[in-house]
């Protein structure tokens, strides 16, 4: 039938992807949304290539973000993650993705780490509220100060918790080990709002 063509067709798509990309997920949200079963797809997928952290972030993203569209549970008002009132095999895939980057996370070789750390702390921000993602980011960021994505979701997930001083002094410690524009913007930002205008402006003139 068409729909098991369609079905075979993506099966086939997905089994070509050497390595996955994160941070482009509409193809894998598309599959997910016409083809539910494309998201067992991605698990599976992600369990043939072992160790892979880039595999393991996009089964994830693609699963969280295919509740958000499915579900108003995770779109209301109300909703504290995206993966508010995902189905039981959504919660079962998430979990072993993330069990899987924790086990990569603790990897002796630090460029493993950090990177698996990285996407553990995008996950973890995304399904577990900024909370339960404030010290993955943070040891990555201490892994690998050259992180830029791990210094600017750490500064959004101290920003939403309302943890102002953290923010600041992370801001602070980004400049010293890893000094750039995107840190000097960030550190100007915060102490801006801590109406330090001329710090702040001292900042955007480095």
């Amino acid at each position: 039938s068409g729909s098991s063509g369609a079905r075979a067709m993506a099966r086939a798509a997905l089994a070509r992807v050497r390595p996955p990309r994160m941070g482009s997920p509409p193809p894998y949200l598309a599959l997910a949304l016409l083809l539910p079963e494309s998201r067992d797809d991605l698990y599976q997928m992600a369990k043939r290539i072992p160790n892979n952290y880039l595999a393991l972030g996009l089964m994830a993203q693609t699963e969280l973000m295919a509740n958000v569209c499915l579900n108003p549970a995770a779109r209301g008002k109300e909703a504290k993650s995206l993966s508010q009132g995902i189905a039981p095999a959504g919660r079962q895939r998430l979990d072993w993705a993330k069990q899987e980057l924790r086990r990569l996370h603790a990897n002796e070789d630090r460029r493993v780490a950090a990177g698996s750390g990285l996407v553990l702390g995008y996950i973890q921000l995304l399904d577990d509220g900024p909370g339960g993602a404030i010290e993955t980011l943070r040891r990555v960021a201490a892994l690998d100060p050259t992180q830029d994505w791990a210094w600017d979701l750490l500064d959004v997930a101290l920003t939403a918790e309302k943890r102002d001083a953290e923010a600041l002094a992370a801001a602070e410690e980004r400049v010293r080990r890893c000094d750039g524009l995107e840190a000097r913007l960030t550190l100007a930002g915060r102490y801006a709002g801590e109406e330090q205008y001329d710090r702040a402006v001292e900042q955007q003139r480095q």
